[in-house]
């Protein structure tokens, strides 16, 4: 024992031994405390033994007993856990306690017994009383009566705390006060003990590779019992730091390995026992190469092996990196006994290191990539490091710079104004009143720079984080900027630049100023919308939401702008957005376009109208014959064509020339705008042909009569430079749509008709006689006559019943169709009545006809509980008073609204869903039901895509195309979306089939009806 650890020693005996005596002390206080209080309650319970219970005792009484001491063992002042009371040849008399009601399921009555007599015992000592006879001879004191029956009891413990005795009390303070002292002598004791004898091994410090500690010693004295022992021991500890040991004697041979090498190496300890180490434990260098084992290098060199990381190659051939120690091993008499070898994985660490070098190696090339400059100096300056774009931005390489200070690179101002120090930039970015700072390249070029300096603390060292900003373009642009400036306000076009919230203008130039003529103040509260006209609120801001998406770049409108005068004039506006202004605001550049206006307009009339006469040319002839073919399709109306040819105007050019001929023109050109109504067009073709569009004619005479109404305007002659000439026209007519084709055909048609007029003599008129088929002649009346049908009364109402096919058969739904009883043609059929209302453009007024028509028949029915099912086109629905209307005509009959159903063809009802949300909000919200009617095929595919509204029942149109399979089909579908089905117009080839597969399918019956068109009624004008 060396002298430093003598007074730990000497003191740890010391306060052991106080600790123990303390802790003695205590226990002999306690027990007596614990001692005299038994005592001091038997002094209390054996009297009220003796007076309550000797006399039921005496009398034989021991029901009254045994109630006497269950009451006794209940009273918790007496602190009785057990009395049993035993007559004069030792049989119980009566027994009560706690325990009693113990009992174990399934257990013999002797095993219950001896457990509860082993709980009394463990709660206390039994004390014996012995009870007289108070019957007895009472000449003999208490003492001497021979007693006639004994108490055994048992006292709870801890009534050392329940007798309110000061000797008990102080007993008992007196032993825990010992045992406190008895207990910090302890804590100190232990403290001083484990300060004198942990002397942790050295070398169990590397068994954790983070730990950075001194290398172990040269060798590991023990006597020789641990010297056997220390492998064992030694591994155990190794394994649960997570390190591995590996023993090998003096021959290389492998003694010991723990269970941590085992896994590494992939050996078991019996296949390892004698093998030599190199054989089981295989090291590889940085460029997997085998090498020597550090246990052999340890041995060899007689020293220790310093730690080392290499790789480790196990026996299955896997690779994990380790880090490895050798220790030579001596025994206590000073010959060598081999090595050992402490490992351990560290393939976690190297992802850790791996991890930090990815993350260093993004920092750096986060840095390398700004587009501004970074160093980091100390606090006077020196620079420690330098990103890629401040070497580039200075032209050095690192190796210039390193070390040095940022004067080198800034020399203005911190060389040139040594009071200027980098410290003063701290948090001063674009501050005023500090010097501009100057870059200075390694070609001794400049460059002005803005600097941003923060302070930077790493591991608790002070420096500076240095930002460098080359700002030559900024400046460039900052002085682009003054000059652009300039040079639009002085610009003869209106600059106007206002703000992208409240729109007022922010920036007028003078041109804006002085072509409006307010002064500068007023502008200030004015936006665009203030002076310009022909230009909505809605419009402003449609093209303002384009450029702040940024879907276009800018926008270009015309309008009018009002000066302060209110005169006006036409502008043609350029707006831009600029994002970069802080706040956003829009640029307007306003052209002054009254001259390029009247331009336009001077151009747009030469070339569509002929410069001779001023009426319209043969481009402006083209396009308002196109617009009059498509306007006569929807309307009842024909079209009239005329071809007019002057007769002999050459001659008039030979004989009076050109001029003449000219002012011929000119006079025809008038004649003819004279008699034409404001509806027709009359145009110059070329030379001396002229064409007119009469639109709005009822039969073909109305042609003609306007026809030989121009001839009779020139049997008068013209008035010429003094001359009366003679001029006759020749004029050939052709109708539409009689006359199908386009405005080239129709020209071509009513030319023809012209020079059959000249070959009969001239000054004639000549209709283009079409020869119509039967066939073409019945759709072009009926065309013709769709409104007039509609207006006379001539559409009849139908309504075919939807009958169950299950009992009793009833009628769900009337399904809504019409005819047409045409007053030349008889019946027509609904299809081609709804062709010829589409191709007359009328289809809309003849279905809402039969929604009204329908709608009033089925109040009128109402008393039948049925519903009304109108088909209608899916683009009614587009409409935006389709909903209001349909609204108007319920509400107008006074039909609920739950009796009408409206079927539209999935797509209708889908595009619907998408683009007319209002009307099918407004009618579902009434209470109008959908549904789907269409084709088996349409109606499946228009379910499964999805995107329908709500439906209350599908109408197939069954038609002569749809076989009973397909028909089963979409029964089936229907049943599982849970939809009612209403087939119509099966046809008798189909419908006994259909019926006779339903028979098999019977579930698919319930809520199918079926509808034929010969079971449909005519439904009386007078009830709608």
């Amino acid at each position: 024992m060396s002298r430093r650890i003598a007074p730990w020693w000497l003191a740890s005996l010391a306060i052991s031994a106080a600790a123990a005596c303390m802790a003695v002390f205590g226990l002999w206080q306690l027990s007596m405390a614990e001692d005299l209080a038994v005592a001091r309650k038997r002094a209390q319970v054996e009297p009220i033994f003796q007076e309550a219970l000797s006399s039921a005792i005496a009398a034989g009484r021991n029901d009254e007993l045994q109630a006497q001491l269950e009451a006794l063992i209940e009273a918790d002042d007496l602190g009785l856990v057990y009395i049993a009371i035993t007559g004069p040849r030792g049989e119980v008399l009566a027994y009560a306690g706690r325990y009693e009601r113990w009992h174990l399921p399934g257990a013999p009555l002797a095993v219950t017994q001896s457990l509860r007599l082993w709980a009394y015992r463990w709660t206390g000592r039994f004390q014996h009383q012995p009870l007289r006879n108070p019957l007895g001879d009472p000449a003999l004191a208490g003492d001497e009566q021979a007693p006639f029956a004994e108490a055994l009891y048992v006292i709870a413990p801890g009534v050392a705390g329940q007798v309110k005795d000061r000797a008990v009390l102080h007993l008992a303070w007196s032993g825990v006060i010992a045992f406190l002292f008895a207990s910090v002598a302890g804590i100190a004791s232990i403290f001083t003990w484990r300060r004198m004898l942990i002397n942790p091994a050295q070398w169990a410090e590397r068994l954790a590779p983070e730990l950075k500690v001194p290398l172990a010693p040269s060798h590991v004295d023990l006597d020789d019992k641990l010297h056997e022992q220390m492998p064992e021991r030694l591994g155990a500890q190794l394994d649960a730091l997570g390190s591995a040991l590996i023993v090998v004697d003096n021959e290389a041979c492998i003694r010991y390995l723990n269970d941590t090498a085992k896994q590494l190496t992939g050996w078991s300890s019996a296949d390892v026992q004698g093998r030599l180490v190199y054989s089981v434990f295989h090291p590889l260098d940085a460029r997997y190469s085998p090498m020597l084992t550090p246990a052999e290098v340890c041995m060899r060199d007689e020293r220790p092996y310093p730690p080392t990381e290499l790789r480790l190659r196990a026996r299955d051939g896997t690779q994990s990196p380790i880090e490895v120690m050798a220790l030579p091993l001596k025994r206590p008499s000073g010959l060598a006994d081999g090595a050992m070898m402490i490992f351990s994985e560290i393939s976690e660490r190297e992802k850790r290191i791996d991890q930090w070098r990815r993350q260093a190696r993004l920092t750096q090339g986060v840095l390398d990539h700004l587009s501004e400059g970074v160093l980091t100096t100390d606090p006077v300056g020196v620079i420690r490091f330098a990103n890629a774009r401040a070497l580039r931005m200075f032209g050095y390489v690192w190796e210039d710079i390193e070390g040095a200070s940022v004067s080198k690179l800034m020399p203005v101002p911190f060389l040139n104004s040594p009071s200027v120090r980098l410290t003063d930039y701290i948090g001063s970015e674009r501050a005023v009143g500090l010097p501009k700072v100057v870059g200075w390249r390694k070609d001794a070029t400049t460059f002005p720079v803005e600097l941003v300096v923060q302070n930077l603390t790493i591991e608790h060292a002070q420096g500076l984080l240095v930002i460098v900003r080359d700002i030559t373009e900024r400046l460039r642009s900052d002085n682009l900027s003054q000059r652009l400036g300039r040079l639009l306000d002085a610009a003869s076009d209106e600059v106007y630049i206002f703000d992208a919230q409240t729109l007022r203008f922010v920036e007028v130039n003078r041109g804006a100023r002085r072509n409006l003529g307010y002064h500068p103040s007023e502008m200030t509260h004015m936006t665009p919308l203030v002076i310009s006209e022909q230009l909505d609120a809605a419009a402003l801001h449609g093209y303002l939401d384009r450029l702040r998406e940024g879907t276009v770049e800018h926008v270009t409108y015309r309008c009018l702008h009002r000066r302060a005068d209110g005169s006006r004039y036409p502008v043609e506006v350029r707006l831009n957005y600029s994002r970069e202004e802080e706040p956003p605001v829009f640029m307007a550049i306003a052209v002054d376009i009254t001259e390029r206006e009247q331009v336009e307009q001077r151009l747009h009339h030469m070339a569509h109208h002929d410069a001779l006469t001023g009426l319209p040319n043969r481009v402006t002839l083209l396009d308002r014959l196109g617009q009059a073919i498509l306007a006569s399709r929807r309307s009842n109306r024909q079209i009239g064509v005329l071809y007019l040819d002057v007769d002999h105007f050459k001659a008039i050019n030979d004989q009076h020339g050109h001029q003449a001929g000219d002012e011929v023109l000119r006079q025809i050109a008038e004649r003819l705008r004279r008699v034409l109504r404001a509806s027709d067009t009359v145009a110059r073709l070329g030379g001396d042909e002229f064409v007119i569009v009469a639109p709005g004619l009822r039969l073909e005479d109305d042609a003609l009569s306007l026809g030989r109404k121009i001839l009779e305007l020139f049997n008068r002659p013209m008035s010429i430079e003094g001359l009366e000439l003679d001029v006759r026209l020749s004029i050939g007519v052709t109708l539409c749509p009689v006359d199908e084709g386009d405005a080239e055909t129709l020209l071509r048609h009513a030319d023809q008709a012209m020079y059959r007029s000249k070959q009969s003599g001239r000054g004639r008129c000549t209709l283009n006689r079409i020869e119509v088929s039967p066939e073409r002649r019945r759709r072009l009346d009926l065309e013709r006559d769709v409104q007039t049908g509609l207006t006379l009364g001539q559409f009849r109402l139908l309504l075919m019943p939807l009958e169950r096919l299950e009992p009793p058969h009833d009628s769900t739904a009337l399904l809504a169709g019409f005819y047409w009883s045409h007053p030349e043609h008889g019946r027509i059929e609904p299809a081609e009545a709804i062709a010829s209302a589409g191709r007359a453009g009328q289809v809309g007024d003849v279905e809402l006809w039969c929604l009204r028509a329908a709608v009033f028949a089925a109040r009128a029915m109402i008393d039948r509980g049925t519903e009304v099912i109108v088909p209608i086109a899916g683009w009614h629905w587009l409409h935006p008073e389709f909903g209001a209307r349909v609204i108007e005509v319920l509400r107008a009959c006074g039909l609920p609204a739950q009796k009408l159903v409206i079927a539209t063809d999935a797509a209708g009802l889908r595009e619907a869903r998408h683009s007319a949300q209002d009307n099918l909000y407004r009618l579902c919200s009434e209470g109008v039901r959908l549904a789907i009617h269409d084709t088996a095929p349409a109606i499946v595919d228009g379910i499964r895509r999805g995107g329908l509204p709500p439906l209350a029942l599908l109408v197939v149109d069954g038609g002569s195309q749809e076989t009973p399979e397909s028909l089963i089909e979409v029964a089936a579908f229907a049943r599982e979306q849970e939809l009612r089905l209403a087939i119509v117009d099966i046809g008798d080839d189909n419908r006994a089939p259909f019926v006779e597969l339903l028979g098999q399918r019977w579930d698919l019956v319930t809520g199918l009806s079926i509808g034929a068109a010969g079971h449909a009624f005519e439904v009386p004008p007078l009830h709608r």
